[in-house]
């Protein structure tokens, strides 16, 4: 297939102290649903997964010079993108094992429901309303970003880890800054179908 082709997918990989790693596949058609910066969008989500800023190049070869981020040239003039990073960058990955099932462990249905209306409460005091819709909360629900399931244990060392300057580290998986109150119909689609990305300078 031509590298020309609207249907054919472009990849990322990252260069980590010499080692190459495959971490996404996009189809080119996907691009125009995301962001009007392909070049941008892509060192942006190398960030994401490393939280480490690198350079964008057509090639792993680190003499090659880095890719204007904001090139009017189409994305698929190259199939394939290197995210660099400096031999002692620090990486702190997104967790590929991430449990995304609702819950875990033995608690009951009473007692998750309970847990489920507490959440709603802290985060109604500062959403009010969907924070997508506006619908009423009568008809939202609580959600945890980081899913409850995980612990505190967990959120507090992923913040740890990806905290810069002054981030805040969080210590308890019900903390209001791991939730958002959404339409109930929203958060069946939330993490299937519908996930948030976080923009920056460098998208």
């Amino acid at each position: 297939m031509s590298s020309n082709s609207p249907n054919c997918n472009i990849s990322l990989t990252l260069k980590i102290r010499d080692e190459l790693v495959l971490s996404l596949s996009i189809p080119v058609s996907e691009f125009q649903q995301f962001t009007r910066s392909p070049r941008r969008w892509l060192a942006y989500l190398g960030y994401c997964i490393t939280n480490c800023i690198g350079k964008l190049r057509s090639s792993s070869d680190e003499s090659i010079t880095e890719l204007d981020l904001d090139s009017e040239e189409p994305i698929e003039s190259f199939r394939n993108y290197y995210y660099t990073l400096e031999p002692y960058a620090e990486i702190s990955p997104i967790d590929p094992d991430l449990d995304v099932s609702y819950a875990s462990g033995t608690s009951s249905i009473s007692s998750r429901n309970r847990r489920d209306a507490d959440f709603k409460n802290i985060l109604f005091e500062r959403d009010t309303t969907c924070v997508i819709t506006n619908w009423p909360e009568e008809e939202c629900d609580g959600i945890h970003l980081l899913r409850y399931s995980c612990g505190d244990g967990y959120i507090r060392n992923v913040t740890s880890k990806r905290s810069h300057g002054n981030d805040p580290i969080i210590d308890s998986i019900d903390d209001v800054r791991n939730g958002l109150l959404l339409l109930g119909q929203i958060c069946r689609h939330l993490g299937v179908g519908m996930a948030f990305l976080h923009v920056n300078r460098l998208s």
